[in-house]
């Protein structure tokens, strides 16, 4: 137990912590972009980035965390921010 612990610590202060204060901004700012095709584009290019930064940290062990890596990502944002994304691509009907 003590062993999981302290390795649920190091993933966080190391891994999930850094990686949460460094691509918080460019999330933020990336959703002040009014056309959704350029949203889109700059969401995944701070995925990748996000995903190369894991990477070069060695945060994976084997292929298969690196696509729960991806899964985890994208449904953690689609969670987190699914008002203002599905705000994006609403189409404002004036009545």
């Amino acid at each position: 137990m003590e062993n999981t612990i302290s390795y649920i610590g190091y993933i966080l202060i190391f891994g999930i912590i850094p990686s949460i204060i460094i691509f918080s901004a460019p999330i933020y700012f990336s959703f002040f972009i009014k056309r959704p095709l350029f949203f889109i584009a700059s969401i995944l290019v701070i995925f990748s980035l996000d995903y190369l930064l894991y990477s070069k940290m060695d945060g994976f062990v084997n292929d298969l965390e690196r696509y729960y890596f991806w899964i985890c990502n994208f449904l953690c944002f689609l969670i987190l921010f699914y008002l203002p994304v599905k705000s994006k691509f609403m189409q404002k009907v004036e009545q």
